[in-house]
């Protein structure tokens, strides 16, 4: 139900076109470098980004819209990439995700990558 006088923000503040600007769209080059499991959480993590600081970068009414508008286009965004996996397992009815695919798929392992901090006594780039 929507509220009278209610906008949804324009397409342009949350996705605008300087990220459009390349021959491939930026959150489509950002699909590209990960596994589909990776791309769903980074999904959410965007969704939960722009909720959790609703109103907190820009503290008015307007600045907490912006804010749900933005996770609103990346539940968008979610609610597309998961319909297009239905669709793409449906293509082979004989072969459905197992339990330990849609676990993997839906509820990654995070990755733990330790980076080795320089030394900066003995950096020899000096």
């Amino acid at each position: 139900m929507q509220q009278e006088g209610w906008l949804p923000m324009s397409k342009d503040k949350i996705n605008p076109d300087h990220y459009k600007k390349k021959s491939i769209e930026t959150i489509e080059a950002i699909k590209s470098q990960m596994t589909e499991a990776e791309f769903i959480g980074y999904l959410k993590g965007s969704i939960m980004k722009y909720i959790a600081r609703m109103g907190i970068k820009i503290p008015t009414l307007e600045g907490a819209r912006e804010d749900v508008s933005k996770a609103h286009w990346f539940i968008e965004y979610l609610l597309k990439t998961l319909t297009d996996l239905i669709n793409k397992h449906k293509k082979d009815p004989d072969r459905d995700l197992t339990d330990e695919e849609l676990d993997e798929l839906l509820n990654p392992k995070p990755t733990i990558v330790k980076f080795k901090r320089k030394d900066k006594d003995n950096d020899t780039n000096k």
